[in-house]
C-alpha cells in the first residue's frame, strides 16, 4: 500500500499511440519495493469542427 503522507518514487510513461492519441501510465514504488501502476489516462486530440 502507498502511504499518501510520504514522498514516493514516481515513474510516468507516455506512449504515443498515434498522432492524436497519447497514453500516460503512472507508477509508484510500494512498501514492497515493487513498481505498482496506479493510473492510466488517455489523451485524444479533438477533431476541429467547421462551422461554415
Amino acid at each position: 500500500m502507498i502511504d499518501a503522507d510520504k514522498m514516493a518514487q514516481y515513474r510516468g510513461v507516455i506512449e504515443m499511440k498515434s498522432a492524436d492519441h497519447r497514453v500516460l501510465t503512472s507508477y509508484a514504488v510500494g512498501d514492497d519495493g515493487q513498481w505498482h501502476q496506479f493510473m492510466t489516462a488517455h489523451y485524444r486530440q479533438q477533431q476541429s469542427v467547421n462551422h461554415s
